[in-house]
C-alpha cells in the first residue's frame, strides 16, 4: 500500500527531529534522514527544499511560541508570586500540570534542538536571547512587588536565577526519559523554584 503524502511528510519530520537531536543542524545527515524515512532524496525534495527547510519547518513554530510567551508573559500570568502564597502545593501543582499538559511531550525535543543544535541557522543565538528575556522576567517580578526590599538583592541575581532555571529545564529535557517522566519532573522542578523563591522573598521584606 502506498504511503499517503502527509504520512510520509510526517515521517520525514520525525526522523529529522531524531537526527537534529543527536547531531545538531550542521552535522545532521540529510541522506540518513531520507533513508530512515524510507524514501529517496528526489522524493524528499517534493516536500522540502533543503535540510534548512525541514529544520525551520520543525523549529520555527516552537521558537515563535517560546519567544511570544516570554515577551508577553504578563498577559499569560494567571498567577503571580504573591498569589502563590495563598495556594497549597497540590493546587499549584494542578495549575502547572494544566499549563504544561502535553507541551513537553510534543515540543521538548525541539526546544533542545533550538538550544543545542541550531549552529549554522538563524536560531544560533536562541539560548542567549532566551536568557535575556528570562532575566527581564525575573527582574520585573522583583520590581513589581513593593513589599520586598530590593536593596537586599545583588544586581546580577535575576540573570543568575534565569541561567540556573534554564539549565535545570535543559537537564530534564536532555535526559533519557519518557515524555510523561519529563513532564512530571519539570512540574516538580518549577514547583521547587516557585516555592523556593517565595520563601526567600518572604524573608527579605522591607
Amino acid at each position: 500500500m502506498q504511503v499517503l503524502k502527509e504520512e510520509l511528510r510526517d515521517k520525514i519530520i520525525q526522523k529529522a527531529i531524531k537526527e537534529f537531536m543527536e547531531h545538531g543542524f550542521e552535522k545532521a545527515s540529510l541522506r540518513k534522514i531520507v533513508r530512515e524515512a524510507g524514501t529517496t532524496i528526489g522524493n524528499f525534495y517534493n516536500y522540502f527544499k533543503s535540510k534548512e527547510d525541514v529544520f525551520y519547518a520543525i523549529t520555527t513554530p516552537v521558537y515563535d511560541s517560546v519567544i511570544h510567551l516570554m515577551k508577553n508573559h504578563s498577559e499569560n500570568d494567571e498567577l503571580d508570586l504573591e498569589a502563590y502564597k495563598n495556594m497549597n502545593f497540590k493546587v499549584l501543582k494542578q495549575f502547572i500540570v494544566g499549563f504544561f499538559k502535553n507541551y513537553i511531550r510534543d515540543y521538548g525535543d525541539i526546544f533542545v534542538i533550538l538550544i543545542d543544535g541550531s549552529k549554522g541557522t538563524r536560531y544560533v543565538n536562541m539560548k542567549e536571547d532566551l536568557l535575556t528575556l528570562m532575566t527581564e522576567h525575573f527582574q520585573e517580578h522583583l520590581d513589581e512587588t513593593p513589599s520586598w526590599d530590593k536593596s537586599l538583592f545583588h544586581k546580577d541575581l535575576p540573570s543568575i536565577i534565569a541561567a540556573g532555571f534554564l539549565e535545570g529545564i535543559l537537564e530534564i529535557l536532555r535526559g533519557d526519559r519518557s515524555g510523561e517522566e519529563k513532564e512530571g519532573l519539570l512540574v516538580e522542578y518549577i514547583l521547587l523554584y516557585a516555592f523556593g523563591v517565595i520563601k526567600m522573598l518572604d524573608g527579605m521584606k522591607a
